[in-house]
């Protein structure tokens, strides 16, 4: 294959968009602070490493195969595993995956709470006669547009 053809590095990340509700804020400046704070990211990625490198195998192999056969070299035979990866991420966070790991502070008190910016009318429900915000959600998903932002890409050399 050559040494044009090496995967240098891959990336974990979000795609950055502001938050219409979030006073300048976006989701690469939240990402940041739920990095420094909790390291969703690299938790997620010590977790799952057998995962990654499994779909990263796959992926060059199916590179490698489609060299054989073709003659030419085909980068995009990484896609599907930087997809794969990026759906682990989301259903780490959606699943409560990471709220089982031990991390401090996980789960989080708006999770625990139901604080939830999705609806533009705050929902209230009763617990044993208390008026509380909402229904327990997963830690890190409040409006959802992080979670949607999550996004997985290499580089090659």
């Amino acid at each position: 294959m050559g040494a044009d053809f090496l995967l240098k590095e891959i990336n974990l990340g979000v795609i950055d968009y502001p938050y219409s509700n979030n006073g300048g804020q976006s989701t690469g400046s939240v990402a940041k602070i739920l990095e420094d704070k909790y390291e969703i990211l690299t938790n997620f990625a010590a977790r799952h490493e057998d995962d990654i490198a499994q779909a990263l195998t796959d992926a060059m192999t199916n590179a490698v195969r489609n060299q054989i056969q073709t003659g030419k070299l085909n980068r995009s035979a990484f896609n599907t595993a930087f997809s794969q990866i990026s759906s682990d991420m989301k259903q780490f966070l959606s699943s409560q995956e990471v709220e089982k790991i031990g991390i401090k502070g996980v789960p989080t008190q708006a999770a625990l709470k139901g604080v939830s910016h999705r609806f533009k009318r705050k929902r209230k429900r009763i617990v044993h006669g208390k008026r509380t915000l909402g229904a327990r959600r997963p830690s890190f998903i409040d409006t959802g547009q992080m979670e949607s932002s999550y996004i997985v890409w290499g580089s090659f050399k």
